[in-house]
């Protein structure tokens, strides 16, 4: 309809315009028919007779004309944007409410709720039409720090801008409604994808007014934390016990989450070991995405599978050094029987079978248990029930005395040798 008029008007415009160009023109010309005749009557020779009162009266009418085509332009275009300017304030003066969905403070109206959001870098009200021809009045927010979003980059998409759209359609009660919420993304090559999102979510999201960036608001509508980049890349050394360093404004078990969510992997930490190590708690199929612990650490490595409970028993078996780890599989704990990390490659390919004549300490190690090594000297399996009650009631004794609790090869001799002989 505002486009009709225009179009309208503006003929009208043009249309006087061409009358009062033709006029003058006229005119022009008739001053130098004018001239070119003889001398004047006149003292001024430059001065020459005016028109006729007829002709000068055809030509106030062409210019009346062209004053009222610009008049009834301007009018039009006036009314149209007051068309508008109608609209839209009747827009903004409903209720900030969608059919059937709940909205937080329906006392909100919708220019209490949108035109003064500390999200939105701009905003802008348009009314338009359909391709029904019905007439829709539409609000638009872009959203602030597009550009420095930690989701863009760490999912390495190629959105430029994004925001949210509202559009109230009018229905043939000539009363607005509410009939689209949505967040559309604009992305480098030109293209606009409208994000699928629950209406009411990015409506509560403009109630309670606290995002104040593209990140912050994406966090809420999709239930996600925002991911941070850490201070230098991520790469196969990146070891479990330097993620702190990553980021040096945040706690250790702070930047251990902070890290594993850069990385894509969604594991539990719940602690951060003695070692710097977070604990963590992942399914089997994460653990060769884990944060990889480093070989210097490790002094036990074995094929066996991956468990806390296998882990306490070779534990217990082997007597780990508690500045140690262990490695099962690709899956690694400290002396706690605590998962802290991934194996690294190197690791990997040392690890031995459960059958105790092949277990091996690594190289970066301290040196083979001497229980295992006088077991295995006498054909004796690692250890034995009899060996290990020998072993706890020494370390209670020293515990108790409070003397040093390591174990000697000649006491795990002779242990070996009392168990071996009742056959224990």
């Amino acid at each position: 309809m505002q486009l009709r008029l225009f179009l309208a008007a503006f003929g009208y415009f043009v249309l006087g315009i061409l009358h009062s160009w033709s006029v003058q023109l006229v005119y022009e010309l008739r001053l130098v028919r004018l001239r070119e005749r003889g001398s004047s009557a006149y003292p001024n020779p430059t001065f020459v007779s005016p028109l006729p009162l007829a002709d000068r009266g055809v030509i106030v009418k062409r210019i009346n004309f062209a004053l009222i085509a610009f008049v009834t332009f301007a009018s039009i275009l006036t009314l149209a944007g007051c068309s508008d300017g109608k609209q839209i304030a009747e827009v903004k003066a409903l209720a900030f409410s969608y059919p059937n969905n709940y909205v937080r403070d329906p006392n909100l109206t919708v220019d209490q709720a949108l035109d003064t959001r500390k999200l939105c870098d701009s905003v802008k009200w348009s009314v338009n039409q359909t391709d029904r021809n019905q007439t829709f009045v539409e609000y638009k927010c872009d959203y602030k720090d597009v550009s420095d979003s930690g989701f863009i980059e760490h999912d390495k998409s190629d959105v430029t801008s994004a925001g949210d759209v509202y559009q109230w359609t009018y229905g043939t009660d000539g009363q607005p409604d509410l009939s689209y919420v949505g967040l559309v993304l604009h992305y480098k090559n030109g293209s606009s994808k409208d994000f699928k999102l629950d209406a009411t979510s990015i409506m509560r999201v403009a109630v309670d007014n606290n995002a104040t960036n593209f990140d912050q608001a994406w966090s809420v509508l999709r239930n996600l934390p925002i991911p941070v980049k850490p201070a230098s890349p991520l790469t196969d050394t990146t070891y479990g016990n330097i993620l702190a360093a990553l980021y040096p404004d945040h706690s250790a078990l702070d930047a251990a989450k902070l890290a594993y969510l850069w990385k894509g992997v969604p594991v539990t930490i719940f602690g951060i070991d003695k070692l710097g190590y977070p604990l963590v708690a992942a399914y089997p199929e994460q653990f060769k995405q884990l944060f990889p612990v480093n070989p210097a650490d490790v002094q036990i490595a074995r094929s066996d599978a991956p468990s806390p409970q296998a882990a306490k028993e070779i534990i217990e078996q082997s007597h780990l050094s508690p500045d140690k780890l262990i490695c099962l599989s690709d899956l690694c704990f400290n002396s706690n029987a605590q998962a802290v990390g991934g194996a690294p490659a190197s690791i990997l390919a040392q690890e031995t079978a459960s059958d105790g004549s092949k277990q091996q300490a690594l190289a970066a190690a301290p040196a083979a248990d001497p229980a295992i090594s006088a077991a295995s000297d006498n054909d004796w399996p690692k250890m034995t029930p009899c060996i290990q009650k020998l072993d706890d009631a020494f370390a209670k004794d020293a515990q108790a005395k409070g003397i040093d609790s390591s174990v000697s090869m000649e006491q795990m001799q002779e242990w070996a040798a009392t168990c071996k002989a009742p056959g224990q």
